[in-house]
Parts: structure tokens; C-alpha cells; sequence
């Protein structure tokens, strides 16, 4: 059920922010990930972001940094997500610029997913 209800967002969130969804430089586009990764490695602006886990395991550390690993400056600072709330937890509407690409690591013992929306410079 999470699972569903995070696509049709990414769905929903994607048809927003970029138009027809084209990945050409300047376009707004997402990435997913399940696992701590490079969302942007260049210089990109982030928008906003979704992180909805499988409802019963925790997200327990959670950040964005600015750059292509965990050493860059933190644009969204350590945190934690409690998958008993439910749902999905995030920003959107942001405008951070990110000179050296976008990073994202998170800890969990079961399953999350993690949609960053951004576009390159």
C-alpha cells in the first residue's frame, strides 16, 4: 500500500515540477533511491524531497549533503523518520543550491525509499 501510494506522488510530482519530464539540463526531474547515493553529480538546485518507509522500520539517520558523498555541507540536516506515523515525510517547494552536486544517506533495517526532486544548473 505505501509502496503504491509513493509511486502515484512520484507520478504526480514529476508531472508538476517538469512538464513532460524530459532530463535535459535545466528541466525539473526525481530520482529514487533505496539505499544512500548520488542524486546530482554536478551542480543542481533541490526542490524538495519524499522519504516513505515500509511502515514498520525506521528511518533512524537521514541527510542530504551538498557534494557526492556524506563530507559535503548538510543541506537537510540529520534526522530521523518514525515509520509508526505513517505516511510520507519531506519538503517541497525548496530552492537549495547545491554547487556540488546532491548526496543522500539514510539508515534503515527494513525498506525506505527516498524521492529527491531537482534540477541541474
Amino acid at each position: 500500500m505505501i509502496k503504491r501510494f509513493i509511486a502515484i506522488i512520484a507520478v504526480i510530482g514529476l508531472v508538476c515540477l517538469s512538464g513532460a519530464g524530459h532530463a535535459e539540463e535545466g528541466a525539473f526531474q526525481f530520482k529514487k533511491l533505496t539505499s544512500s547515493g548520488i542524486i546530482a553529480n554536478g551542480s543542481a538546485i533541490m526542490k524538495g524531497y519524499l522519504m516513505g518507509t515500509d511502515g514498520t522500520n525506521d528511518v533512524s539517520a537521514f541527510t542530504i549533503y551538498d557534494g557526492t558523498d556524506n563530507t559535503g555541507r548538510e543541506i537537510v540536516p540529520t534526522h530521523g523518520i518514525v515509520a509508526a506515523n505513517l505516511g510520507l515525510n519531506g519538503a517541497t517547494g525548496l530552492n537549495f543550491d547545491c554547487p556540488s552536486g546532491i548526496y543522500a544517506e539514510f539508515t534503515t533495517s527494513g525498506t525506505a525509499e527516498l524521492i529527491v526532486y531537482y534540477r541541474y544548473n
